[in-house]
């Protein structure tokens, strides 16, 4: 169960806003395999979440549109947003023993598999927000 701990306004709310924007797209990474790409970033998106959120409690509303919109823009479109713990991951391990290779390519937020839902999107234009809330644990 996850719990947001009281506090005064400094330290409980929104510690920290990220916005990702691009289109989407969907192909091979390395070892990982079918991984969710945005036209602005040059690795995964799981493996940018990954360094920024993972483990942390946050809020996240995303907007999908044919062509690239401002945020505002896009706000006029039908929102998504998802609230918990985030649990991602973008590798691929090998095992010199049995010689399996796995890979890991997810981001699980409150239950919901953020990646998967994006991609079905491919080739449409995505502003994805997510808000890192301060204070919050799991316990």
């Amino acid at each position: 169960m996850t719990k947001i701990l009281q506090g005064n306004s400094e330290t409980r709310g929104i510690a920290e806003t990220k916005t990702y924007a691009g289109r989407i797209s969907v192909s091979d990474y390395e070892d990982v395999g079918r991984s969710v790409f945005l036209s602005t970033l040059e690795k995964p998106l799981a493996k940018l979440l990954m360094n920024d959120i993972d483990g942390k409690f946050v809020s996240v509303r995303y907007w999908v549109c044919d062509k690239e919109l401002t945020k505002g823009e896009a706000q006029y479109m039908a929102t998504a947003q998802m609230l918990g713990m985030a649990d991602v991951a973008c590798s691929a391990e090998y095992n010199e023993l049995t010689g399996f290779l796995w890979a890991d390519n997810y981001c699980d937020i409150g239950g919901h598999d953020l990646l998967t839902e994006i991609s079905s999107y491919e080739d449409k234009w995505l502003i994805l927000e997510i808000d890192i809330i301060n204070n919050a644990k799991r316990s």
